[in-house]
Order: structure tokens, then C-alpha cells, then sequence
């Protein structure tokens, strides 16, 4: 539902069945909207707590009640959070859930990857298995991501399961930030290859070439089949797999 282009509209709908005509709900309003909204959906019975959090939350004018934006912003909220409920989960989704320790304790920090007004990433190596992972750790501040797109993030990548786009295996939270424990892609990004290549004076075979871009290509035809855009498709955002000197056998990400 979050995907249908037509959210708001619908969202207008229960909103419009559910108030008495003064153009707002007040708080018994919304929990019989919500009601109907978690019978339709399948969702969890409500729960009249949290209810009252979020009530709280998105009445931006604290007149105890809400108009339709302010709703509507409550309404993507509470698709989200139902999301997030793993008594609502299939497929893959089920597996990639929040974790309750702290990172660091289940993660040894090997360097820093990089950082920028997200926050930072690192190189990790999980302290049983040995497996190498890049831990993303992102700002709940306002100067960072907004807390609703990080969140809508975490919802993104745990739907996603394909050979050509990075894997989230799992996410931790804390007071402060997100992290996110992605695939760690040791080969750099495709400017830094073209880069290289250009500062050695060495060409790229056609093959090599076509391989990346229908592997990229896949990947994206891939996220549009869920109704999802990249938006920013450019050679720094195209990852590889691993390294090689001569790149005739990188695989793209």
C-alpha cells in the first residue's frame, strides 16, 4: 500500500468516512479509523497506546485534533510501523530485524569508509562468524536524514533480494543513530575503476563493459518491478563486488 501511487487518495477516504464532517479527528475518531484500517489490511489488533503517542506526535498544533495533512502524515507513519511488526512479515523480511545490542559488541570496527551528512561508514568483521560487513551508521538529528526516511530505508532494503543490489542483513538502534549492516563491497565504485584506468593509459574491453551495464540494468529493472526509483544512478553510486588490478573480473553492485 505504501507503493500505490493512489496512498493519498485512499488515505482522503478513510479520513473523509471517519470524521463528522468538521474536517478533523479527535482521538476516538482516529482509533475507529485505525481500526477499520488494521481489519482491512490484516494487520495487528491496535494497539490504544502507541495510538496515543502518535496522536500526540502529528498534532502539530496540539488542538487535539487532526486535519488531513496532519493525518495523513500519521496514516504513512502507521503503514510503516505495521511494517516493522514481525508478526506482519514474509518472505526475507522476517530474517533482516532490529537488533537490541549494542553494534560494537557484536561488530570489531576495522577503519572508516567514508562519511557525509548521513553520518559515517565503516569496515566491520563480525566478531563470531568472521564475516566482513560495512556498518552505516546514520544521525537521528535534524541536521542528518529525517527519522521517517531513514525508516523508510530500513523498509526499502529489507524488501530487496537481488544478486546485483547490496544486501542489508540487519540493523541496530540507539539513542543517537541507526546502523546498518550492509554487504561489504571491497572493489570501490566504477569512477574510481574509470579513474584509475584512465591515469594507467588502459582502455576497457566491450565485454567487461557490457557486463556491468546489464548487470546494473537487471538491478534496476528489478527495483521498478516493486515500484521503487533509484534517482541517482551515476558511476560513484555503482559498487563492486571486489577488487582486481587489472578490473577484467570485477563484478559489479
Amino acid at each position: 500500500m505504501l507503493a500505490n501511487p493512489q496512498l493519498e487518495n485512499a488515505a482522503r477516504d478513510f479520513f473523509t468516512e471517519h470524521n463528522r464532517d468538521d474536517h478533523v479527528l479527535n482521538f476516538a475518531e482516529l482509533c475507529s479509523l485505525l481500526r477499520s484500517l488494521h481489519a482491512k489490511l490484516g494487520l495487528a489488533p491496535l494497539d490504544v497506546a502507541v495510538t496515543q503517542q502518535l496522536f500526540k506526535r502529528y498534532d502539530m498544533d496540539s488542538d487535539q485534533a487532526l486535519a488531513f495533512g496532519e493525518f495523513f502524515d500519521l496514516f504513512k507513519g502507521e503503514l510503516r510501523r505495521s511494517a516493522f511488526d514481525r508478526s506482519n512479515m514474509v518472505s526475507r523480511e522476517f530474517f533482516i530485524t532490529r537488533r537490541s545490542e549494542d553494534v560494537w559488541s557484536v561488530y570489531d570496527k576495522q577503519r572508516e569508509l567514508g562519511a557525509g551528512s548521513f553520518g559515517q561508514a565503516f569496515l566491520a568483521k563480525h566478531r563470531v562468524s568472521g564475516d566482513d560487513r560495512c556498518v552505516k551508521a546514520v544521525q537521528k538529528s535534524r541536521t542528518s536524514l529525517p527519522l521517517d526516511d531513514i525508516e523508510k530505508e530500513i523498509l526499502i532494503m529489507r524488501q530487496i533480494d537481488h544478486p546485483h543490489i547490496v544486501r542489508l542483513f540487519e540493523w541496530f538502534e540507539d539513542n543517537s543513530r541507526f546502523y546498518l549492516v550492509l554487504e561489504a563491497l571491497k572493489g570501490g565504485t566504477l569512477k574510481e575503476v574509470m579513474l584509475h584506468l584512465q591515469s594507467q593509459k588502459k582502455g576497457i574491453q566491450e565485454s567487461w563493459t557490457q557486463h556491468v551495464f546489464a548487470q546494473v540494468v537487471d538491478a534496476m529493472a528489478f527495483c521498478h518491478n516493486l515500484r521503487l526509483i533509484h534517482k541517482d544512478i551515476k558511476d560513484e553510486n555503482i559498487m563492486l563486488l571486489r577488487k582486481d588490478p587489472d578490473f577484467d573480473s570485477r563484478l559489479p553492485s
